[in-house]
């Protein structure tokens, strides 16, 4: 996943490289969790993988947002949402 160059090059070199991307993002990606923590958890991990991470707080706002954006890529979390 890494760039050889930053395995080389050391602790400084590889949180320099978990920097947000400066790209365009590759995908818009739905994230929905009735846990604040897991949202945040996993849109970081979505962002720093250079996607766009949308949250949603429930079945019904992700829903909403897939409705007004044709664009965003619902993924499932294994949890228990109420």
């Amino acid at each position: 996943m890494w760039p050889a160059a930053v395995y080389d090059a050391g602790p400084r070199s590889l949180l320099s490289a978990i920097r947000e991307p400066e790209t365009e993002p590759m995908a818009r990606v739905l994230i929905a969790d009735d846990e604040d923590s897991m949202r945040k958890l996993v849109a970081r991990a979505i962002t720093l993988d250079g996607h766009e991470a949308i949250a949603a707080q429930d079945g019904a706002e992700a829903l909403e947002i897939l409705v007004r954006d044709e664009n965003a890529r619902p993924i499932w979390t294994p949890s228990s949402m109420t």
